[in-house]
């Protein structure tokens, strides 16, 4: 077992390990005369049989950042350009990697855990010490939008395990993945 830390934006103080959400949610949005509730759940349980994470339960089916207009067209950020394109570039060459909508994510060291919480999180959020059979190290600081060939050009970096020139080192943990401890952060 490998040894990591996370740092959770919901209280799971009350489980002992994270595992994978069924893959087809009751509750699916979907695009007026383009495809049903039940195309799109269809097509998520077909691409991940085994379950998706809150990862990817945030991309694949919550809409807290989809805008619609007065003809029900949606508009999203670009993250969802993003993870679309790592994920495609995954399925397509690197079958054997994790996907990341399959993935608890997590951190090598305690401090970058902090560094993480810091940066992109809250400081509300709680860091746990946890554990996972089997995981995937890739640079976040790869995760960004470019052209079309660039957005590829950097996926298939991520997937290989290269590094920008300055990497935020990740881990793509496979579920479950147990809590050991919630790690107490003193106030500064």
């Amino acid at each position: 077992m490998h040894e990591f830390y996370t740092v959770s934006r919901k209280d799971i103080s009350n489980l002992k390990e994270l595992t994978l959400f069924d893959s087809s949610p009751d509750e699916i949005y979907e695009v007026t005369n383009l495809f049903t509730q039940n195309e799109a759940k269809h097509k998520i349980k077909e691409l991940f049989p085994n379950g998706i994470s809150s990862h990817g339960k945030q991309y694949l089916h919550d809409k807290y950042n989809y805008i619609y207009d007065a003809n029900k067209t949606s508009y999203v950020s670009y993250l969802h350009i993003i993870e679309i394109t790592f994920e495609l570039v995954r399925q397509i060459k690197f079958k054997d990697k994790l996907s990341r909508f399959e993935s608890i994510f997590g951190w090598e060291t305690i401090e970058e855990a902090i560094k993480f919480r810091l940066e992109k999180g809250k400081p509300t959020d709680k860091i746990y010490k946890v554990s996972t059979k089997s995981f995937v190290k890739a640079d976040m600081n790869l995760l960004y939008t470019a052209t079309i060939p660039g957005n590829i050009i950097i996926a298939e970096k991520y997937w290989n395990g290269e590094s920008s020139q300055n990497p935020c080192w990740e881990i793509l943990m496979t579920a479950p993945v147990k809590i050991l401890s919630e790690i107490y952060i003193p106030k500064n």
